[in-house]
């Protein structure tokens, strides 16, 4: 049996009706919540647009 990865699928739904790897790390999540003094949690870069961020002073001009 190949196991099949949910890249790109972003409902939780389809990953369960399409029958795609998923795992379940919220007890982790709770443990680190809990046990933890610091986190640090990156995320992997996303390319050109994902580099882009906007962001938003009170009088919604927008900040280099």
């Amino acid at each position: 049996m190949t196991r099949r990865y949910p890249i790109g699928i972003q409902t939780f739904s389809e990953i369960i009706r399409e029958s795609y790897v998923y795992v379940d790390k919220t007890d982790l999540v709770w443990q680190m919540a809990h046990y933890a003094t610091f986190v640090f949690l990156s995320r992997p870069r996303r390319g050109y647009h994902g580099d882009r961020s906007l962001i938003f002073s009170e009088n919604n001009q927008r900040l280099k």
